[in-house]
């Protein structure tokens, strides 16, 4: 008898490995992910609600200020063209194509040329009276100039700001903010949610991180920092009895329909690819799933990539979802193709570091 023969004890009730750790598992996750995504899904890559609209015109504005005041400190010191070209960019470099990027977010909106030249027109009115109060002196612009290239770290600024200064530069290619070092290092130790599991990952920086809702949701993160509808989630299960083994998991995996892992998915779903994965002395699966939720009369797709390792009695999930309304479901295949590398990247970086010391 193999261990997805076993049964493991939850809450006093016996239930096959596979139909707990998977399908009562999913089952769970269905729920938060309507809850969780609802609201948002319906929305293009950057969300068209206030919020949203909101954070992504303060963080073009910020930008645009820089740029302006370095424009102003270049025609008042010649002598400091030089530093003003490489503070500018430096900015640039950290933020690419940021401008292009945030209009064409603003015309996803429905917004015209005509509205973004108004934008433009009411940034520069807005802006220049604030720059005439601003110290022009050589002294004050050396210190603005070295402060430029500190904030194209992400030095003093604002959080919400910067997130949505990533969100917006890294749109067509959100893994590439995780390639250039915004990131985010997170760890579940001491995290009464993750059952005596240390999970360690980086994490984009322009992801907000919550706490999850549900009794199992150890955290949680919200793209363009948390007005997006990309969501990463960690999750951990507790069970009874020891790991599954890739062995096991590939014999499993091998009967095709008659799976119990599958079979336990398609309860939920259309599962599009299953595989076996290891990762970290750990053996799991990966799963993608899409199904169908309906909300106060919001009718949603979602669709999940799940990463389930299964580490000593515990069953550890990452999983990345993404969601729309039903009747532009097409593109979430191509949304997932961007989400996906980023959701790679995020879980090769995870470390489970009891695998190592032999605790946990």
């Amino acid at each position: 008898m193999t261990k997805i023969q076993n049964v493991w004890r939850v809450g006093g009730m016996q239930m096959p490995l596979c139909r707990w750790v998977v399908g009562f598992r999913w089952r769970a996750m269905a729920a938060l992910l309507a809850g969780a995504l609802f609201g948002g899904l319906a929305q293009a890559q950057l969300n068209s609600n206030q919020s949203a609209t909101g954070a992504l015109g303060k963080a073009w504005g910020f930008f645009y200020g820089q740029m302006a005041r370095l424009d102003r400190i270049e025609q008042t010191h010649p002598d400091l063209r030089a530093a003003v070209f490489q503070a500018r960019s430096e900015l640039q470099a950290a933020f690419p194509d940021l401008e292009t990027q945030a209009e064409k977010s603003f015309r996803s909106w429905g917004a015209t040329d005509e509205h973004l030249a108004k934008m433009r027109q009411q940034l520069r009115d807005g802006l220049a009276p604030m720059l005439a109060q601003k110290p022009i002196d050589r002294e004050s612009s050396l210190a603005f100039l070295g402060a430029v290239r500190e904030r194209a770290k992400g030095v003093d600024v604002p959080e919400d700001i910067l997130q949505y200064l990533l969100a917006a530069a890294f749109m067509d290619r959100p893994h590439v903010e995780l390639l250039r070092g915004w990131r985010k290092d997170y760890s579940s130790r001491g995290h009464p949610k993750a059952k005596g599991i240390e999970v360690r990952l980086k994490v984009p920086r322009s992801f907000k991180q919550e706490e999850g809702e549900r009794p199992n949701i150890v955290a949680k993160w919200t793209s363009e920092g948390g007005n997006g509808s990309e969501i990463m989630m960690l999750t951990v299960l507790a069970g009874g009895q020891d790991a599954l083994s890739r062995r096991e998991i590939d014999d499993d995996l091998r009967l095709g329909e008659r799976s119990e892992i599958r079979s336990a998915l398609e309860e939920v779903g259309k599962v599009l690819s299953l595989r076996s994965f290891s990762q970290e002395l750990a053996a799991g699966y990966i799963a993608e799933v899409e199904t169908n939720a309906d909300r106060a009369g919001f009718e949603m797709t979602i669709r999940q990539r799940m990463f389930v390792l299964f580490v000593k009695n515990r069953a550890v999930s990452f999983s990345c979802q993404i969601g729309t309304a039903r009747d532009r479901a097409l593109t979430l295949e191509s949304r997932m193709a961007r989400f996906g590398e980023l959701c790679r990247l995020t879980v090769n970086s995870l470390v489970l570091p009891q695998q190592y010391s032999g605790g946990g």
